[in-house]
């Protein structure tokens, strides 16, 4: 459902083909109706609308009007908690991210440095570290 919200959906409502195809959008969501509905609880009143539009993707078509109501909720989201709006802001204009996490991800392909004692020694100082 994410994928489909983040990688596969235009601003306008339409669809990100190059997205959808890049990261198999219609293929999980056609492996995964159970989890795109899980998934869709998170999106309140644009939750039956990202349904039909998980939906129709997952069945290779799309539902412009369904994908157009949740960009809609998206935006009355953003204008309801300016504060979550201006950090997406400065994180996007930062370039890139300061979290080591994050950076893992987006930086470092998804993967954990070589040195993982010292990367959970980083994490610890503000993230909270759970071990065996």
């Amino acid at each position: 459902m994410f994928k489909l919200l983040l990688n596969g959906t235009r601003r306008d409502g339409g669809p990100n083909e190059t997205g959808l195809r890049a990261k198999r959008v219609r293929e999980l969501l056609a492996a995964d109706p159970e989890g795109a509905r899980q998934a869709a609880g998170a999106l309140g009143s644009a939750r039956r609308a990202a349904l039909r539009g998980a939906r129709r993707a997952a069945a290779g078509g799309w539902d412009r009007p369904a994908m157009l109501a949740v960009e809609g909720w998206a935006f009355l989201q953003a204008v309801r908690h300016p504060s979550v709006s201006l950090a997406r802001i400065r994180f996007r204009l930062r370039g890139r991210a300061t979290c080591p996490v994050v950076e893992a991800i987006l930086g470092e392909g998804r993967r954990i440095p070589p040195d993982r004692d010292g990367w959970l020694q980083l994490l610890a100082r503000n993230h909270q570290v759970f071990s065996d």
